[in-house]
């Protein structure tokens, strides 16, 4: 499934389209605009996108920004879609005043991603696809 890349940069990213679902339901808020971030360790999403859900909160840890400052966050149990590949129980994070969902590494390396840089296209792929 191709998404193009976001524009509202510039540089422009990488970005996909995710639904998100409470553990035990169904995907009910989506489709959101997510940036890919490799860099990031864990998926983050916008407090108020997990109140609504009612997404339990099952821990709390802290996460660096770029500049190294530690923010304590909350971590919540969803449901994730990307492209047609769901993947359930997923630990987010979550701190107050997040504006973007970024999606990390991990559910970033359950994914077969193809970035098409030159033409501003991410596709995710199917098990096993390739294209060339």
């Amino acid at each position: 499934m191709p998404y193009p890349y976001n524009s509202r940069y510039y540089p422009s990213m990488p970005a996909v389209e995710l639904a998100l679902g409470a553990p035990g339901a169904g995907f009910s808020l989506g489709p959101l605009p997510t940036i890919i971030d490799t860099g990031a360790d864990i998926t983050t999403v916008p407090r108020e996108y997990l109140v609504h859900l009612g997404a339990p909160v099952v821990a709390s840890g802290y996460l660096r920004n770029l500049w190294g400052e530690r923010h304590r966050v909350k971590i919540y149990e969803v449901n994730v879609r990307v492209g047609g590949h769901d993947f359930h129980e997923i630990e987010v994070a979550s701190e107050p005043g997040g504006r973007e969902v970024l999606l990390g590494r991990d559910v970033l390396n359950r994914l077969n991603l193809q970035l098409d840089g030159p033409n501003e296209i991410v596709v995710v792929l199917d098990e096993g696809e390739s294209r060339g």
